[in-house]
C-alpha cells in the first residue's frame, strides 16, 4: 500500500517545480532536552562521508531524519544528483542522520530507523563498499517510509532492508539498538546548533543552501569547486 508520504513524492515528481518543506515538531525543531535518554554505549562514525578523495575542495552537508516525509521527497528529487559526486575527488557529501521526530510515530520510529542507519554504516560486510551499501539502505528506507502518526517499520523489516543493501552483519546492532547513544549524541549536536530549523538541511561548505532544483544544486556545487 502506498502511504501518504509516498503519494506526496509521486505528486511532487509529476509537478514541474518542487516546493520542498521541512520536518519540524510542533512547528519547531526538537532540542536536546526533548531527546529521550538512552543507555547503549557502542559508538562509531557519526558523520557518514561519501567521497572518492581525501582532500575535497567542497563539502556538502546533508541532515536527514528517516521519519521525515520532506527528506524522502528530497532524496527522490536530489539524491541522484548528490550520488553523482561519489566518484568526484573534489567533492565530499557528509550525511548526518538524526532522530527528532519520535513524536510523529507510535513506536519511536525516528530513533529506531536512525539507529539502523548508523548500524549499516558501521557494520558493512565489505568495507570497500561501505558508502554504496549505506546509500542503498537510505534509498530503500525512504522508499518504504511509513505514514506519520502510525507505527513505523518493525526492526525485522529494517534488518531485511540492511541485508538487501549488503549489510548482513548489522542485525544484532539494529535489534539491540546498539548505536542509540551515538544517534542521541549526533541529534543533540545538530539540534543544539542555532541554525538548525528542520530536515532536510543542506549546506555547501557550511553555508545553508536553499533547495530549488537538482540542476541548481549541481551548479552551486560546481561553482564552489571553482572558487
Amino acid at each position: 500500500m502506498i502511504g501518504r508520504a509516498a503519494r506526496a513524492v509521486t505528486a511532487a515528481l509529476a509537478a514541474s517545480t518542487l516546493a520542498l518543506g521541512a520536518c519540524t515538531v510542533d512547528g519547531a525543531p526538537r532540542r536536546a532536552a526533548d531527546v529521550a535518554a538512552t543507555t547503549a554505549d557502542a559508538s562509531g562514525d557519526t558523520t557518514f562521508r561519501i567521497h572518492a578523495g581525501t582532500t575535497p575542495k567542497v563539502v556538502v552537508t546533508v541532515i536527514e531524519d528517516l521519519a521525515c516525509p520532506a527528506c524522502a521527497l528530497f532524496e527522490s528529487r536530489f539524491g541522484s544528483t548528490l550520488d553523482a559526486y561519489a566518484a568526484d575527488p573534489d567533492v565530499a557529501v557528509d550525511y548526518l542522520v538524526i532522530s527528532f521526530l519520535d513524536r510523529m510515530s507510535a513506536d519511536d520510529y525516528s530513533s529506531r530507523a536512525a539507529n539502523a542507519s548508523h548500524c549499516v554504516w558501521n557494520n558493512p560486510d565489505d568495507q570497500a563498499r561501505q558508502q554504496s551499501i549505506w546509500r542503498g539502505f537510505q534509498h530503500a528506507a525512504f522508499r518504504v517510509q511509513p505514514d506519520e502518526g502510525g507505527a513505523g517499520l518493525p526492526d525485522d523489516r529494517l534488518v531485511r532492508l540492511a541485508d538487501q543493501a549488503g549489510a548482513t552483519k548489522a542485525a544484532s546492532c539494529i535489534t539491540g539498538r546498539q548505536l542509540a547513544t551515538q544517534v542521541k549524541r549526533t541529534t543533540s549536536t545538530v539540534t543544539d546548533d542555532s541554525r538548525f530549523a528542520g530536515t532536510p538541511t543542506v549546506r555547501i561548505d557550511d553555508a545553508d543552501y536553499t533547495l530549488s532544483s537538482p540542476e541548481a544544486l549541481r551548479a552551486a556545487i560546481d561553482e564552489a569547486k571553482r572558487r
